[in-house]
């Protein structure tokens, strides 16, 4: 009996031993007649090698900045909320007055508490430092998907790298290619030094990079703008929460001064134009680094998940007006990029990569040039604020238009079975690639390079007819802009306060 129980002890030990362990491979089923005999036998390997093999040749890719910090303005409103935190400090000194209030109410005063404000007029605008990590963190992943591209760059001639003027571009460029060379400060790299990058000139038209959206302002005259595009994201914020009747006020005023009498007080210093601060607070504390002990988000906590999803709506129409299929125009903007593609494939004798540090509007312009994520009912800033219709909606450019958004086009050479060489392309949407649909339904995400480029050719013959044209520019015709937006309601201005 002892002998049979340490038998089972032992090989229960060696059973737990191997918890973790390799699994048995299938083998490749052949039929029982004279077809498998040579595999059957050993005669020949089992193993099958591929249709074909392909290796990355040549890479063009359009790419956002990274995460920046707020523009002046914004950072003055963001700075304009630090008296309703000196009031909380002093009304809550006493430690047992803040745990007196309801677990809400508590929760969200002792965060706002403690919120550090890390604005700084200095630092508009410019790249901080999760931004370039950012850059360098996605050019190593480029780095280690086309590897083969990298090592054969031999010359900054191998390479062309263009930018915006701005100089949060140009760092985010360097950026991507300090990790995608594998360039690194004081070591040996195994590329070349980043070549300069190409700048567009003062007056220039480079509407790759700077859209083409009309003529040029004449020095001394204001251009007017585009009705549809005047302060969008004002006008849709007004529509949601105009000052008099805004639900945010009250829902908002209220978890931070729970007393009937403190809220009359404070009634009128909540704004829509402070709400709108509180939402600019929320969405850029994530461009700082704060340690655990202070609340960098702490004004993300007045606002519930409905009301994130008014911003993110927010945010989306705007987009969708300045760069989506709000118009004839605003859809074909990326087709000055797309003749950049078309003409990168089809010149072999190219720079083996060509990179674009530029903008959201860069992006997406170039998504909508796709004729990708276009819903069947135009967004409109009435269906985009009354219920949730459109919450289900392609059109996310929070998600496809973020910080570091990259469309990658990567060519590829292929042999088959038979040594014979062909190209392939390849075109990566944040680093995923796109599913590319052909006649009869025919699918793939790495295709042959004539499809890819004829199906760019009928995407840039997609153009407005004639009397669609005219029917634009009437509609144009005198739409100067002469909405005011009241006292009562924010103003980019207002912000500043």
């Amino acid at each position: 009996m002892l002998v049979l129980i340490a038998i089972l002890l032992s090989t229960s030990q060696v059973l737990a031993k191997f918890t973790s362990r390799f699994k048995d491979p299938s083998f490749p089923q052949y039929p029982n007649d004279m077809r498998g005999i040579p595999f059957r036998l050993g005669s020949m390997t089992p193993y099958h090698p591929p249709d074909k093999t392909c290796v990355a040749i040549r890479g063009h890719c359009t790419v956002r900045h990274g995460a920046k910090f707020p523009k002046e303005d914004v950072q003055n409103g963001i700075s304009g909320l630090n008296f309703i935190q000196d009031h909380l400090n002093t009304q809550y000194e006493d430690e047992n007055k803040l745990n007196a209030l309801p677990p809400e109410n508590k929760e969200v005063v002792h965060k706002i508490m403690k919120w550090v404000n890390k604005t700084s007029e200095k630092s508009s605008k410019e790249i901080n430092e999760h931004g370039l990590l950012t850059m360098y963190k996605l050019g190593r992943r480029w780095n280690s998907r086309l590897l083969n591209i990298v090592t054969s760059i031999k010359s900054e001639k191998d390479i062309e790298f263009n930018s915006a003027k701005e100089h949060r571009c140009i760092e985010s460029g360097q950026e991507f290619l300090k990790g995608f060379l594998k360039i690194q400060k004081e070591k040996d790299s195994t590329v070349i030094k980043i070549p300069p990058a190409k700048i567009p000139e003062i007056g220039g038209a480079d509407h790759r990079i700077k859209l083409d959206k009309g003529k040029p302002e004449v020095k001394g005259e204001r251009k007017p703008k585009n009705p549809d595009e005047e302060e969008v994201e004002i006008k849709f914020f007004n529509k949601v929460c105009p000052q008099n009747t805004c639900y945010l006020i009250d829902k908002i005023g209220k978890l931070l001064f729970p007393s009937d009498d403190e809220w009359k007080t404070w009634r009128d210093k909540i704004t829509s134009a402070r709400i709108w601060a509180m939402y600019m607070a929320c969405a850029n504390s994530y461009v700082y680094e704060y340690s655990k002990e202070e609340e960098g988000q702490a004004w993300c906590h007045v606002f519930d998940n409905d009301d994130i999803i008014m911003f993110e709506n927010m945010n989306d129409y705007q987009y969708y007006v300045k760069n989506g299929y709000n118009d004839i125009k605003t859809k074909n903007y990326g087709h000055p990029m797309m003749r950049d593609i078309l003409k990168f494939l089809n010149e072999k004798d190219t720079e083996k990569f060509k990179l674009f540090a530029s903008h959201t509007s860069n992006c997406l312009s170039l998504i909508t040039g796709f004729r990708m994520l276009e819903d069947e009912v135009k967004l409109s800033l009435e269906n985009m604020t009354e219920g949730d219709k459109m919450n289900n909606r392609k059109w996310k450019s929070s998600l496809i238009g973020n910080y570091a958004c990259n469309i990658m086009v990567v060519v590829y050479e292929c042999e088959n079975a038979k040594y014979k060489i062909s190209e392939e392309v390849s075109i990566f949407l944040n680093e995923t690639p796109l599913e590319m649909v052909f006649e009869n339904e025919r699918t793939c995400t790495q295709c042959p390079i004539d499809d890819v480029k004829n199906l760019i050719e009928e995407l840039l013959n997609d153009l407005p007819t004639a009397e669609e044209l005219k029917e634009y520019e009437n509609s144009q015709k005198g739409k100067i802009v002469q909405e005011k937006i009241g006292e009562t309601n924010i103003s980019e201005s207002s912000v500043k306060t």
